[in-house]
């Protein structure tokens, strides 16, 4: 996302020529391509937790409280066992598409004190351009909790993609580098389910005729209501349905979309 991705400003380029890169960025040593080191994905994630030298603020002990299922607590020894026992963090890599040109784009941080504010020298660094997609990779294993309860791979990838969304990675995160967005397709599926209705009147439509049915849920507590031809076409109107009488209709949906009444 906007302004892009800020990475290894920690990571001195020994060159001397004037203008030159001279921090940022690891770059893949086959392709060339920047990439986040594991050791530094692993780094980030594990600095979200707590541990023997480090406590959390409050609002982000209750903030990382909320990301976890309610029916789990982890304790610090089974956070210790995720980082450095079970879980391996292989890094993250652009996936570069076959039209892009480039993914690089220059950027400048001015160092400066209270004491040296009237000729700060920029200094030159690369910036992964927004938009640049990431391919986060893990290789995680189901945990066993000082509880006894299981913290599955599943569990432990969805708790990780939450906090790289809500905490970011790099440098300057503070600023709004290093920000990103799953971007990953929602599946979407049917969703189908027969109910069982009693009548218990009659609705007009807006020519006067009772077009309508009024339905309670035979076992339940739903009430909807119902263009009596969905059920039957073949019915004069609504009355030719008896009060007490039972009709089945199937809610019929597909995620995210608007549900809808079909004749089962």
């Amino acid at each position: 996302m906007y302004p892009g991705l800020l990475y290894g400003t920690g990571y001195p380029h020994n060159v001397k020529a004037e203008g030159a890169i001279t921090v940022g960025f690891a770059l893949d040593y086959v392709t060339g391509l920047p990439i986040i080191q594991g050791s530094s994905l692993k780094g980030t994630l594990r600095s979200f937790f707590p541990d023997k030298k480090k406590s959390l603020s409050a609002e982000w002990g209750a903030l990382l409280k909320d990301l976890i299922k309610p029916t789990q607590v982890i304790s610090e020894k089974d956070i210790a066992r995720f980082f450095e026992d079970e879980d391996v963090f292989l890094g993250a890599f652009p996936i570069v598409e076959s039209n892009c040109k480039n993914i690089l784009a220059g950027e400048n941080i001015t160092p400066h004190d209270a004491e040296n504010l009237k000729n700060p020298v920029p200094i030159a660094m690369l910036k992964v351009k927004p938009e640049v997609k990431y391919r986060f990779l893990f290789q995680l294993t189901d945990s066993t909790l000082d509880n006894g309860q299981v913290f599955t791979k599943d569990d432990k990838l969805e708790l990780y993609k939450k906090l790289i969304l809500l905490g970011g990675i790099g440098a300057k995160t503070n600023v709004g580098f290093g920000q990103f967005r799953d971007d990953t397709p929602i599946k979407r599926e049917w969703m189908r389910k027969v109910y069982t209705f009693v009548v218990t009147g009659y609705l007009p439509g807006s020519d006067g005729r009772m077009k309508y049915l009024a339905l309670k849920e035979k076992d339940g507590e739903a009430e909807t209501t119902c263009p009596y031809y969905l059920i039957n076409s073949q019915k004069r109107d609504a009355t030719g349905f008896a009060i007490g009488e039972t009709v089945k209709l199937m809610f019929d949906r597909m995620e995210n979309d608007s549900p809808r009444w079909r004749k089962a």
